[in-house]
């Protein structure tokens, strides 16, 4: 269910608002979706490699609890390999620069999907990458997907 509502988010987020996907969704239709936050936020997420690769991404922050998801199109990973989410601040070498890593992503049928949930509002973090790992660490490795919250 919860990969069918990332999908069905970008169609809603057209129907209320235009295709601008980053708008914010500020009602919703009567007596549907009514478990929709009605701050949530979505991007569209672009292949940066001229790859296949595609995705939605939300973020959140209601009632003290800070909520992002991802659901990507992805490329088959080969073994030791891992999709991982970042949030990012910034630009590297500026004062308020930071990335947080949202996690690994979990295979879900033909795509890959993240849920990551914090107490910190990390809604000042808009860009959104998906990595391509081989290292389990803090750091970003290579650049698959990007976005970013407007």
């Amino acid at each position: 269910m919860r990969l069918s509502l990332l999908i069905l988010l970008p169609v809603l987020a057209v129907a209320l608002g235009g295709c601008n996907f980053t708008k914010s969704i500020d009602r919703q239709p009567e007596g549907s979706l009514a478990a929709i936050p009605q701050n949530i936020r979505t991007t569209n997420l672009s292949d940066v490699t001229v790859g296949p690769g595609k995705g939605v991404a939300t973020r959140s922050f209601s009632s003290g609890k800070f909520v992002h998801t991802i659901a990507a199109s992805l490329p088959a990973l080969k073994p030791g390999e891992f999709y991982e989410g970042w949030l990012v601040r910034g630009k590297a070498g500026d004062a308020d620069y930071d990335f947080v890593s949202t996690g690994k992503f979990t295979k879900a049928g033909d795509e890959y999907d993240l849920k990551y949930e914090s107490d910190k509002d990390l809604s000042d973090h808009d860009q959104v990458i998906v990595t391509l790992e081989k290292v389990d660490d803090s750091l970003p490795e290579k650049h698959i997907l990007e976005g970013k919250f407007e």
